[in-house]
């Protein structure tokens, strides 16, 4: 398991060092306005994206490392399972992307002139959904060189590459969502090929009800979490202009950035905490549990605490010159670290334990909390700053509800 977290963070802090570069290529491009839209963009993929995954980032190899672990050999039956499921959502994309496109563009960037993004968003949406089947399929038999070399080339050389193979904003996202749709599609069709096995039809359609109906409680919880990392741009697009908006997009983005440095855990001890359980072994999941909380807030507290002293020297090390607002917001946007480190290296224990998704209710509890407060805001006409501390209240209560279930449960990690 260490060469797997070892591998995996290696792979993640790549992954994040490239999203760290596409950042700055996007503002020495295509300007400040092209660099706000460029956030606002990539927030809005993010917002989108959950609501079409049917949670199967986390069902998939959730059931595949319990087959294995039970020793059941159905998952190559989930994994075809799950390629069906993805590619029904696929045609779905489609015809919402030619529907709907003028009323997405006005509820996304509050102005329906940017209509011509909505296509490359879905591309993009696309594209990552079937990086998440091929992903999925490893991570769950712990494969994980394969996984993460998928996640190298797709997460880390392609959003890099994009750059400097397009001349405008939406081309960027045009040609990452169909090249890491191609990759993923490959490293598909090996598996399906090394991996033969007798498909019976009704066994496809049993484990699809259970990947659905695992994967489906999530969804909310996804969305609400994209929701959550999303709105604040977007009332701020509505509020006040798409170049402040832009700044609170990026914000959230580093913040979203500090949750990628503890993914890895999360990403290796899904399935391995859902093998444990599989095999009755309930010691090294406490043990587990209590070291991951530990290491989470002495890093993330660290962390927090050297970029509030030093956010001028470390955002110009980063995009070069910056301007005190971009400066302001991100200062105060990242005091919510703290908050989402913990949901994020914690919530894999929870998905691994119960079928139930009390990490989709418990994020539906903290985004409520937060809308709450933000109508407050805006109805009491405060300073939008208070909409920033309403996200990071939100999300505190959010790393509360889940020590919560962990700690004060039956899931007897104490």
């Amino acid at each position: 398991m260490k060469k797997d977290l070892i591998l995996t963070f290696f792979t993640q802090i790549f992954v994040l060092i490239s999203t760290l570069l596409i950042y700055r290529f996007a503002k020495n491009h295509f300007g400040e306005i092209g660099f706000t839209t460029y956030s606002l963009t990539r927030r809005n993929v993010a917002f989108l994206l959950p609501a079409f995954s049917m949670g199967l980032g986390v069902a998939l190899p959730k059931y595949i490392a319990f087959s294995i672990g039970e020793n059941t050999k159905k998952e190559n039956i989930f994994f075809v399972s799950g390629l069906i499921i993805v590619s029904i959502v696929i045609l779905l994309l489609v015809i919402i992307t030619f529907l709907t496109k003028d009323k997405l563009a006005f509820l996304l960037y509050g102005n329906v002139r940017y209509s011509y993004f909505i296509f490359p968003i879905f591309i993009s949406i696309s594209g990552t959904l079937y990086h998440f089947i091929a992903y999925s399929y490893f991570r769950g038999r712990l494969e994980m060189v394969q996984a993460n070399l998928l996640q190298f080339i797709n997460l880390g050389i392609i959003p890099i590459f994009s750059f400097f193979l397009s001349s405008k904003i939406q081309e960027v996202f045009l040609f990452n969502g169909i090249s890491i749709f191609f990759i993923s599609l490959v490293a598909i069709l090996i598996v399906l090929r090394n991996r033969k096995s007798s498909l019976m039809k009704n066994e496809i359609v049993y484990c699809g009800k259970e990947l659905i109906g695992y994967g489906i409680q999530r969804v909310p919880g996804d969305f609400g979490l994209a929701a959550f990392f999303s709105l604040p741009a977007i009332i701020y697009s509505h509020v006040t202009d798409i170049e402040t908006a832009g700044y609170v997009a990026f914000g959230i983005s580093l913040l979203n950035m500090v949750g990628q440095i503890f993914a890895p855990i999360g990403q290796i001890y899904l399935p391995k905490i859902s093998g444990l359980i599989a095999q009755g072994n309930s010691d090294l999941v406490k043990s587990y549990t209590n070291k991951l909380l530990i290491i989470t807030v002495l890093l993330t507290v660290s962390g927090i605490i050297v970029f509030e002293l030093f956010p001028k020297f470390i955002l110009e090390l980063y995009l070069g010159n910056v301007n005190n607002k971009l400066i302001f917001y991100t200062r105060t946007i990242i005091l919510a670290a703290l908050g989402f480190a913990i949901y994020v290296s914690m919530r894999s224990i929870i998905d691994a334990v119960y079928k139930t998704s009390y990490n989709s209710i418990n994020i539906i509890i903290s985004l409520l909390i937060f809308i709450l407060l933000s109508v407050i805001v805006f109805y009491t006409k405060l300073d939008c700053v208070f909409f920033i501390i309403a996200f990071i209240t939100g999300l505190f209560f959010l790393s509360i509800l889940t020590l919560r279930k962990i700690y004060l449960s039956n899931i007897n990690v104490v």
